[in-house]
């Protein structure tokens, strides 16, 4: 494995671009500049030091390649803890007990590892990630298209929805949508063609079923209407792909990541401290 191909370097590097339906939003904006940030300033910047660092450490070509990347390997070790998957979001994902932050809770009965997780960040909102994708059930090809799909604004309760559009490639087409509670209902009878999710009695079923039959039949095409326990197990399937996401501002990063880099640091010497080379 090269540097360039260090699983660090693709983290801080890597665009998520396909997870953001609506490119105008600022979620997708932030993550452009963050992309264009890490690309342009915090990468170049980590290879220069990784290079004067080595230098002073050996002037071996061979040895100074291993030696970087042993430090890259370090360096991933800890932010895989903080960094989403996709290098989107900081946060507390998979971070090992032994870097809990000592709080005084004075209330026993508090949760002190929330607290611990959220002191540092304010919460935005939860909200799933979804992309478009062809899924094929009993040989039925679907195509679920998230294009026009807009993510939560804020915290609202939305029920994803499914418009059937016509037939894309020998797929039938559905648009994946949301409906916000808070807003009046306008779709099931004006649009008899979009089945809600969380609405799955046979009637609605009936009249999603009719109402695609006969979008088929005026679009003039021999492609017969899916059978309804064809197209909930093709839900089922393509609802098993989305990406749970959690959204906070952290208050301080370089203060947080500082701290926690102290404490994963010091971790780290009393490995080789304890004689513990296969650790370190």
């Amino acid at each position: 494995m090269s540097i360039a191909e260090h699983p660090l370097l693709q983290l801080l590097t890597k665009d998520a671009s396909e997870y953001f339906a609506n490119p105008n939003t600022g979620w997708a904006k932030a993550h452009r500049a963050k992309l264009e940030f890490a690309k342009n300033v915090i990468v170049p910047e980590l290879l220069k030091i990784l290079d004067e660092e080595v230098a002073k450490l050996t002037s071996d070509p061979s040895e100074s390649e291993k030696l970087k990347i042993a430090l890259l390997n370090k360096l991933y070790e800890f932010f895989s803890n903080f960094l989403s998957p996709d290098g989107t979001s900081l946060g507390f994902l998979t971070v090992p007990k032994q870097l809990f932050t000592n709080e005084s809770i004075q209330n026993p009965n508090l949760d002190t590892q929330l607290l611990w997780k959220s002191k540092d960040f304010i919460y935005v909102k939860s909200d799933y990630l979804f992309k478009s994708m062809p899924i094929e059930i009993d040989g039925y090809k679907f195509f679920f298209d998230t294009s026009t799909l807009e993510y939560k604004k804020n915290d609202e309760k939305r029920e994803l929805l499914y418009e059937f559009i016509g037939i894309k490639d020998d797929s039938y087409h559905l648009l994946v949508k949301y409906l916000v509670h808070a807003k009046p209902d306008v779709y099931t009878s004006v649009n008899p063609f979009i089945w809600r999710s969380e609405i799955a009695t046979q009637n609605k079923m009936s009249e999603f079923l009719s109402g695609v039959d006969k979008k088929l039949r005026d679009m003039d095409t021999i492609t017969p209407c899916f059978d309804a326990k064809t197209f909930v197990k093709a839900v089922r399937k393509y609802e098993r792909n989305k990406k749970p996401v959690e959204y906070f501002i952290c208050k301080d990063a370089k203060t947080f990541l500082t701290k926690q880099f102290d404490a994963w640091l010091g971790m780290e010497i009393m490995k080789a401290i304890s004689g513990d080379k296969n650790e370190v």
